[in-house]
C-alpha cells in the first residue's frame, strides 16, 4: 500500500526515469528520413517534406508559387529540406 510518504519518496526516482525515457526516445529517431517530394499542382507546385514528431515521421505540406521576382513558398517545410527544395525549384 502506498501512502503519502512513500509516494513523495518515490517521486524523484520516477522523474529521473521519465527524463531518461525522453532522452532514449530522442536518440531513437531513425537516420533515414523520407525524401521530400515536389509535384506540379495548378500554377505551382505542392511540396511534401517530413519532420520527426510524436515518435513518427510527419508530413509538412507547402505550396510553391511563381511570382514576379522568383518563387514563393507558402506553408511549413522541414528546415532540413529547405535548401534542397530551393535548389530543385
Amino acid at each position: 500500500m502506498m501512502n503519502r510518504r512513500t509516494l513523495l519518496a518515490a517521486a524523484p526516482a520516477m522523474a529521473g526515469t521519465l527524463s531518461l525515457d525522453a532522452d532514449a526516445k530522442a536518440s531513437q529517431i531513425p537516420d533515414e528520413r523520407p525524401p521530400f517530394d515536389i509535384m506540379p499542382e495548378g500554377s505551382g507546385w505542392k511540396i511534401r517534406s517530413w519532420e520527426w514528431a510524436e515518435d513518427a515521421w510527419r508530413p509538412k505540406i507547402a505550396r510553391a508559387l511563381r511570382v514576379a521576382d522568383g518563387i514563393r513558398i507558402e506553408g511549413p517545410v522541414a528546415p532540413a529540406d529547405l535548401d534542397a527544395i530551393r535548389q530543385r525549384l
